[in-house]
This record gives C-alpha cells, sequence and structure tokens, in this order.
C-alpha cells in the first residue's frame, strides 16, 4: 500500500460509521490506554483518534517540522480539557512545551515496581545519546523513586534528538529505532501533561503502518526511567510480539 494511500484508508476506518454512531473500535482498546478499559471517555478518545490521524498524515506526506507537528498534535489531543476532569487519566494542560524549572515528577514510582536495580540512593539510567547530567535521575526513598526530569531548559536537544529518529522512522520503521524514540519522549516529557498518550498513539500507529499489531502499552514509561536503553529495547520488542501473538 502507497504510503500516501495509507492515511486515508487509516482515516476511512477510524472515522466509519455504523449506522448514524461513529465507531473507533480500530483503536479504543488498545492505542491509547495502558491496559484494558471497558469504558473510556468518548470525547478522549475523539481527540485522540483526531491527533493521531494528524499525526499520520503528517508522518506521511507533511514538510512541517517535527517540532510544529507536536505541538499541534498535543492541541488535539487536549482540545476542550481545561484543569481536572473526571476522567482519569487526562489532566490539566497546557499549550506548548514545559516551560518552568522544576524537574521534579510525581508520582513516586514504587519500589516494588521494579526489582533488581540495587539500592544505590542515586539511579542514573544511561538514555544513549546524552551524557548524565542532561538526563533524568531518581532519587531513592523509603516511600519510593522520585523521578527527577531532565531540566527543562534540555528540552530543546531532547526534541533535535527526537526530530532526528524521526526521520529515520520514516525511512524505515524498526521495532529497535521505536524502541529508542520511546525512551527518548518519555525522558523528554516535553510537555506538563498528556505526553505518554500521545507518544503511544504515534507508536501504535507506526506498529500498524509496520504490519504489527498496535498495544496496550502498560508501565513502559515508568521502565523507560529506570531502565538502561537495551533492556527497553528488548522489552519493548517483547510487548509487540506479545500483541502480535494474541
Amino acid at each position: 500500500m502507497a504510503e500516501l494511500a495509507y492515511a486515508t484508508v487509516l482515516e476511512t476506518v477510524v472515522f466509519g460509521h455504523v449506522g448514524s454512531t461513529p465507531t473507533w473500535a480500530i483503536m479504543d482498546k488498545h492505542w491509547f490506554t495502558r491496559f484494558y478499559q471497558k469504558d473510556i471517555d468518548q470525547k478522549y478518545l475523539n481527540n485522540m483518534c483526531k491527533a493521531t490521524m494528524f499525526f499520520m498524515n503528517w508522518f506521511t506526506c507533511s514538510d512541517t517540522s517535527y517540532k510544529d507537528m507536536l505541538v499541534k498534535m498535543h492541541e488535539i489531543a487536549t482540545d476542550g480539557y481545561q484543569g481536572y476532569t473526571n476522567s482519569n487519566y487526562l489532566l490539566v494542560v497546557s499549550n506548548g512545551f514545559r516551560g518552568d524549572r522544576t524537574t521534579t515528577w510525581y508520582p513516586i514510582l514504587k519500589k516494588k515496581w521494579f526489582s533488581g536495580i540495587g539500592d544505590k540512593p542515586i539511579i542514573r539510567p544511561e538514555v544513549k545519546g546524552f551524557p548524565k547530567w542532561m538526563s533524568h535521575w531518581l532519587e531513592n526513598t523509603d516511600e519510593g523513586y522520585v523521578l527527577h526530569l531532565p531540566d527543562s531548559g534540555f528540552v530543546q536537544n531532547y526534541l533535535h534528538k527526537l526530530a532526528q529518529v524521526m526521520e529515520r522512522l520514516k525511512s524505515g520503521i524498526t521495532l529497535a529505532m521505536l524502541a529508542r524514540y520511546i525512551q527518548l519522549f518519555v525522558i523528554a516529557h516535553p510537555f506538563e501533561k498528556v505526553n505518554y498518550s500521545i507518544l503511544m498513539a504515534q507508536v501504535s500507529a507506526l506498529l500498524v503502518k509496520k504490519g504489527c499489531k498496535p498495544m496496550y502499552h502498560g508501565y513502559l514509561d515508568f521502565e523507560c526511567f529506570v531502565y538502561d536503553y537495551d533492556k527497553i529495547e528488548k522489552t519493548f520488542i517483547d510487548m509487540v510480539g506479545k500483541a502480535d501473538r494474541s
């Protein structure tokens, strides 16, 4: 299937109708949630479907910059939401990239989620391509690991690297390169809120384009904070394989 035609076909399926009722079945159980959810906020689902379509049209046939694409995708995904909502997974958002100097992100990552990473008071997992002083770190406390994001002054450095990786994906989608993209995006945390949803919408769309199945994304983001790239690559490839076998 030609790349340009892919977005058109996907749009036809995603925004199809059963009678007079819109159906989002192709996405609602895999693309935007960590695990299976019986009930999904329809506005959230609507926004994320539109944001994903915008991304795929950009990926296949647009010369807009990666940075401009990302801001617009975030705006589409968060359209109409101000402050906390009744949804458990869509919180207060602000347009544009995070710009304050606050580097600590909560919730605390519970120790029980991560066995075998040691008891060092400070944990600095390797992020391929970045010196550790430009990356994140975890502070080992009695309650769990407190995550300190890279200083917001480094977000632009990460966006530059993400744009380079995306260009390589446009030349050919590989699971290893997708894993690289995922970890860089998670660590960058470019927006105040609603980062992981738009990331995994992109990833699921690219998996489908590659011929794989989309997948629930679980706690892969937390693992990106804790483990080095080689383990993230293996974990992601295993998750894709499990989804393909289901």
